[in-house]
Formats: C-alpha cells, structure tokens, sequence
C-alpha cells in the first residue's frame, strides 16, 4: 500500500531548534551543512538524504509539514536539495499540523492509515492523534534516534531498501580516495550498497575466495553500477556477468576518458558521464530512478 511520509523540519529533519531566526543568505558548507550570516550552523540530520531518497525508490510520498515562517525553510530546502525529492511543502507559523494532515490525506487521497508523521514535538503528536487515531506517529529524538533508525523501524511497511552491487577498480587503480568519494556518493542516494568491501579494497583475501564472494553478491544485486573511468578486469569481468544475468546496467565515467565499445555497445547500458562529483550524484540520481520505474 502507498504511504504519504509527513516529515517535521526543526529538530527533525535538520538539527537546529528554529531556522526562521537564521540570518541569510545562507551558505552551502557541505551536502548536509548550511551556515547563516553569523556563521550558525543547519545540519541534516544523520541519515536524512539517504531516507528521503530511499523513500522516492520505493514509489511512497513524501511531504514537508513545518511549523515555521516559510521564507528560511524554503531557502534551506532548496539549497539542500531537498525539494526535488519531496512531493509536497507546507510551511506554516502554528502548531496544528491536524489541519495540514487533513490537506495532505485530500490533496493524495488517502485515508489516515496511509500516513506517516515523523516529529520531535509531542504537542503535534497528540493533535494529530486527537484527530486521527489511525495514523502512524513516530516522535523523533525518542523513537527513533536518527533516519537509519527511522528505515529500520518502517522497512516491513515501506520496503527493503534496493539493492546495488558498486564495481569499482581495486587492483589497476589503487585510488582509495576516489572510491571512498564515489562510495559515499552513491550511499547518499537510498540503494544498499552489497559490495562494502570495495573501499577497503580485497588485499589479504585469495583469489578464489573474491571470485566466489563477487559472484554471489552480483545475484543478490537488483542493478549494478559501475565506473569505467580507468581500465579494471575485475570491473569488465562483473559488467559482462550482470549483462548475462540480465541485470540493470548503470556505467559511469570521467569526461575524457577513454571506454571500451563494447561496454558502449551494450544493450540497454545507462551512461552516466561526468566532471565532478555532483554531476555524479546528478546523473546517477536520474539512472537509478529509471531503472527502478519510479
């Protein structure tokens, strides 16, 4: 059944107590941290990006329901990123998120039991229960500490994360920075990633025992990504072993760099091809909800 996953913003789905005192304009430090003019800090919270993602894969709704002035809100959404993945915003200066519920459920046209609200303020809570006993509340900083436990408690309702298998060089190219980057790049994007390994590389291991481990883990997968940006056997070997069991294909590299025809040939190979890290994230972003039809 499709849920409708209402998330509070302060204290909730970013750390401060109250961005509508926050000064602008705003300053993006890193992909989860913003400051304000007096240098105060907004940060997501742990997991944040990654649930919100995780969430959009597995065709749920996901809405904004702030008890705020909108303006910073809006701003701090959008500099986040944030608005590209929810499906609906409010952002209102009062506590009676009962009535937002009551718009959301007519604006999705769903009933109650559908829907999931996820605050820190137990005043909201017992509002929306009041009103409607058969949603879901779940108060964050208590029930849940941060979004990986917030995944772990609604995973049975909304589904299992999708599963990836990463191929990247290890061998040929023993550039652990690059694949730790790329790594968390696509952490970032909701997917479990099944090859963990592949930032700590495979020294130490024999080689049939990563031959046997690749291949078993590469069945588990429901897609596999994989970077072509330096020349790999181990990555061609796993990129023609998904092809022939049929499995998603997503192939990513560095402009400039020179790939094989025949991983260009391929039928129905994605492409991705990029110069930073954000066209990356951007790009696989966009593959990774077409091959999941979302």
């Amino acid at each position: 059944m499709r849920k409708v996953i209402v998330l509070d913003c302060d204290l909730t789905l970013w750390s401060h107590p109250d961005v509508s005192s926050l000064k602008p304009p705003f300053k993006v430090e890193r992909r989860d941290l913003i400051v304000d003019a007096n240098g105060e800090e907004v940060k997501l919270n742990r997991g944040a990006l990654w649930f919100l993602h995780y969430v959009k894969l597995r065709g749920h709704k996901l809405v904004i329901a702030s008890w705020n002035e909108p303006k910073n809100v809006i701003e701090l959404l959008k500099l986040f990123k944030v608005l590209d993945l929810v499906d609906l915003v409010l952002v209102e200066p009062h506590p009676h998120k009962d009535f937002m519920l009551e718009r959301i459920m007519y604006y999705f046209k769903v009933t109650p039991s559908q829907v999931i609200l996820v605050d820190d303020d137990i005043t909201v809570h017992t509002l929306v229960l009041k009103r409607f006993k058969e949603v879901k509340t779940i108060l964050y900083g208590v029930d849940v500490e941060d979004f990986f436990d917030l995944y772990m408690m609604l995973k049975s309702e909304l589904g299992e994360a999708r599963k990836v298998y990463l191929s990247l060089p290890i061998i040929g190219h023993e550039d652990f920075l690059f694949r730790k980057r790329y790594f968390e790049v696509v952490e970032r994007l909701g997917v479990e990633i099944l090859s963990k390994w592949i930032i700590k590389g495979d020294l130490g291991k024999k080689p049939d025992e990563v031959f046997i481990r690749d291949l078993k883990y590469l069945d588990k997968a429901e897609a596999l990504i994989a970077d072509v940006t330096y020349p790999s056997h181990g990555v061609g070997a796993e990129i023609m072993y998904a092809f022939l069991k049929r499995k998603p294909l997503i192939v990513t590299f560095k402009e400039g760099a020179k790939v094989s025809y025949m991983i260009l040939g391929m039928p129905g190979v994605k492409i991705v091809k990029y110069k930073t890290l954000e066209d990356l994230e951007n790009g696989l972003w966009r593959e990774i909800l077409r091959v999941f039809a979302c």
